[in-house]
């Protein structure tokens, strides 16, 4: 039996939780990017800084390593609409940069179970570490749908 080939050997999510949000939604928001089987199994890193006008921001980040991590980034584009996959595929030279992908979310659609690319500024940030394998090619075709392993 072949073993699987893995996409992505890390995937880094990071938000930030300002004080007029509610921690708890935002912490959904973050946990809906993830498949069911692994929600528990995961640990979300919170730091608190103080903003501009001295009002706390927390920053919460979960990183995921190994098949965990291939797991969850094709959860992600799985989820995804065809044209926002299509949007990631067109600008791709501008999303990668060495090993890394870069992907912004709409936090408000995360919450409400969607994944959805936003560029404003209520985000969550994907940072995906490629395998040094993996090809743009290989990542155009996970983008049009063609995931081993995936939903």
């Amino acid at each position: 039996m072949e073993k699987e080939r893995r996409v992505v050997r890390r995937v880094e999510i990071t938000t930030s939780i300002h004080a007029t949000e509610d921690d708890v939604k935002v912490r959904k928001a973050v946990l809906n990017l993830i498949p069911d089987e692994l929600r528990n199994k995961v640990k979300i890193k919170q730091l608190t800084f103080q903003g501009h006008y001295g009002n706390p921001i927390k920053r919460l980040t979960l990183t995921i390593t190994g098949g965990n991590a291939d797991k969850v980034f094709k959860n992600i584009i799985s989820k995804m609409t065809e044209t926002d996959r299509r949007i990631i595929d067109t600008t791709l030279d501008n999303r990668l940069t060495s090993s890394h992908l870069y992907i912004r979310l709409s936090k408000q659609e995360a919450y409400q179970g969607n994944i959805v690319l936003y560029e404003g500024d209520d985000i969550i940030k994907i940072v995906a570490t490629l395998n040094r394998n993996v090809s743009k090619e290989d990542l155009r075709n996970i983008l049009r749908g063609k995931i081993e392993g995936g939903k």
